[in-house]
């Protein structure tokens, strides 16, 4: 059975929608203070029982909108590197050194115009091992076996435990589907 105190202690440190929001000192007291096993238990007790909504991140309408037209503007000429060699891990029928069209570079900044629609359809894809963050979240006794990283020393580093801690959780201890970057989707 869940500790109560702890459960409790969940529901008055949270965000808006209900997702645990500790500041990192407090959390760094907070578990010298109580079991990793009990917090565990409680922690998955106040999220089932009071049907907390899966962490996604919050982008607005105008956040989406002003990253899309920021998209559209934006010539990905300056993404294309070309390289004298790329060395490749499987022995493709079409090689870099045969046909080489350059490597796009990352980059993260145009994920809002990608994620406002697509990022909860991505967390409820799970693999042929491993359950989707979505039905981990959603199931007690998954969520229950979650190996959360927030535990080790130093995980969070100055970060807080919020609604990002918990993506990045799910990134490190489970399979996350990957997202085909906007503007690598403009650059092609």
């Amino acid at each position: 059975m869940a500790n109560q105190t702890i459960v409790n202690y969940f529901a008055t440190h949270c965000d808006k929608r209900g997702i645990p929001f500790v500041k990192n000192q407090a959390w760094l007291q907070f578990i010298q203070q109580h079991g990793k096993d009990e917090i565990k238990e409680a922690l998955t007790e106040y999220i089932s029982a009071n049907n907390i909504p899966f962490p996604l991140k919050e982008i607005t309408q105008q956040e989406f909108e002003d990253n899309f037209l920021k998209l559209c503007r934006t010539s990905m000429l300056g993404m294309y590197k070309d390289f004298d060699s790329v060395s490749e891990t499987h022995p493709y029928k079409y090689t870099y050194e045969d046909k080489p069209l350059g490597v796009l570079d990352k980059s993260h900044a145009y994920n809002h115009s990608s994620n406002y629609f697509q990022q909860a359809n991505r967390m409820k894809c799970g693999s042929n091992q491993v359950d989707s963050p979505w039905e981990i979240w959603h199931t007690k006794h998954k969520l229950n076996r979650m190996n959360w990283h927030f535990w080790r020393a130093g995980a969070l580093g100055k970060s807080d435990l919020c609604d990002s801690t918990f993506r990045s959780a799910f990134r490190i201890g489970t399979y996350t589907a990957a997202q085909f970057k906007p503007n690598v989707a403009k650059a092609l």
